[in-house]
Order: structure tokens, then C-alpha cells, then sequence
């Protein structure tokens, strides 16, 4: 795989990769300790519940129950704020430009009609999997085939550019292809 950066320098990029590792391995290690801050919470009631003091038992039990939830809502704020990935919004989809530019468009030794290009992120946004259609017509603009694919760079960076590659079995009234971005998941 091979992804054209411009204006990006390849220590910051390493630097940002292990900034990221580092904060995935620590929002790990919090997502396990509150389970098993909620596993004891849990034996810890098991055993209130086996127990046979009626009146205090209820009262125990009802902290233990809050404490759980309590556990549980901590658990759930760890991992809405990990390192996620996020279907676009339709207002932040109005902000993003990937470029798409056909450089090939040929029948190969298979009988496929081959498409071939590049992608340009114009947007601020780092975009993973960025899926493409492609719609092969006639002269008259009727569709004959199409197909979905994928860019070839897994993240595709602000200022970014990458190849794609499509193809269909070749159909001798295939005369044209348009590519168009239909997806894609902003990465943060």
C-alpha cells in the first residue's frame, strides 16, 4: 500500500501514531480495572444476598446496586472516549472534498474494463475506508455495470492522496466510467 502525503512529515506522523498508541493502551487499562471493579461489586452482592440479615441487607444491597451503576456509567464514558470512529454527519460531510481523478480506462488481458485513479482529501478530516462507485455506461449514458470499491490507503490524511483501482467484466458497449465517492468514516 502506498500513501502519498503532502506536506506531512514522517517523524510527526510517528510521533502521532505512538501519542495515539499510548492513549488506546491507557484507556485500556482503565476499561479493565472498572471491570473488575464491577466483577468485585458483583461477587460482593452475591454474597450480601446470601447472607440473612433482612433489614440491613436491603440497605446494603441498594448501595452495592448504585455502585454498580455508578461502575457501569464510568465503564460505558471510558469507551465512548477511546479512539473511535465516526460515520460522517451530513454537516460534516459538507466540509469534506475528496477529489476523485481518473488517470486509466482500459480493457486488460482478463476482458475487464479497468479504472484506474487517484483520490485527493481536501478536507481537515483523516478519512478511513473510503469506498468509491464505479458506474460504467454506454454513449448514451446508460449504466452497463458498476461495481463499489475501496482506496487502496486505509486512512487517507488531510491534504492526503491515493490510488484506486476498479474493474468489471468488459461489455463492448462500455464506453464511459464515472467514479464518485459514496462513503466513508471519519477518523479520530
Amino acid at each position: 500500500m502506498i500513501l502519498f502525503l503532502v506536506g506531512c512529515n514522517t517523524q510527526e506522523l510517528e510521533t502521532q501514531i505512538a501519542d495515539l498508541k499510548n492513549e488506546v493502551e491507557e484507556k485500556d487499562e482503565t476499561i479493565e480495572e472498572l471491570r473488575t471493579m464491577v466483577e468485585d461489586k458483583n461477587a460482593e452482592i452475591k454474597e450480601l444476598e446470601a447472607s440473612t440479615a433482612s433489614a440491613d441487607l436491603e440497605e446494603e444491597l441498594a448501595l452495592a446496586y448504585e455502585e454498580i451503576d455508578f461502575l457501569n456509567a464510568e465503564l460505558e464514558s471510558a469507551y465512548s472516549g477511546s479512539i473511535s470512529y465516526e460515520n460522517v454527519s451530513n454537516e460534516i460531510a459538507q466540509d469534506i472534498a475528496v477529489e476523485v481523478t481518473i488517470t486509466d480506462f482500459y480493457a486488460d488481458e482478463y476482458a475487464d474494463a479497468v479504472v484506474e485513479g487517484e483520490l485527493y482529501n481536501g478536507s481537515e478530516y483523516s478519512l478511513e475506508l473510503v469506498e468509491l462507485l464505479a458506474t460504467f455506461t454506454d454513449v448514451d449514458g446508460n449504466v452497463i455495470d458498476s461495481t463499489t470499491t475501496f482506496a487502496d490507503a486505509d486512512i487517507l490524511v488531510p491534504d492526503g492522496r491515493t490510488k484506486f483501482y476498479a474493474y468489471v467484466t468488459d461489455d463492448v458497449r462500455i464506453e464511459e466510467v464515472t467514479v464518485e465517492v459514496i462513503d466513508y468514516y471519519i477518523y479520530e
